[in-house]
């Protein structure tokens, strides 16, 4: 390999090199987006679900207390002797589909 088959190597090299170096750092702007939104989206509904919690104390007084408590009743692992039980519910059942079999027949019915 000569010079300038080197030079022109590296500068291809070094193009490839510099495009990696900006999609990753695009990459990682998109990243820190996504991360913004949806710790602000999280704030959000934490703050809807204090609402909602003050909603229902003002009507029934402790009634969060009793639901948080049954909710991780229902979370906890011991409670279901299935792994394939949620929230206390069975599994959807699963529609199977008929086989279509064909059987040749030689003909009619001969008597």
């Amino acid at each position: 390999m000569n010079t300038s088959e080197r030079e022109e190597q590296y500068t291809v090299i070094r193009k490839d090199y510099m495009k990696v170096v900006e999609e990753s750092k695009e990459k990682i702007q998109i990243a820190e987006e996504s991360y913004g939104l949806v710790d602000r989206y999280l704030r959000k509904l934490d703050q809807e679900l204090h609402k909602f919690q003050l909603e229902l104390e003002a009507d029934n007084r402790g009634i969060t207390e009793i639901l948080e408590k049954r909710s991780l009743e229902l979370d906890a692992p011991a409670s279901r002797p299935s792994s394939f039980l949620k929230e206390n519910r069975a599994p959807k059942k699963l529609k199977i589909q008929p086989h279509h079999t064909t059987i040749a027949h030689g003909g009619g019915m001969e008597r």
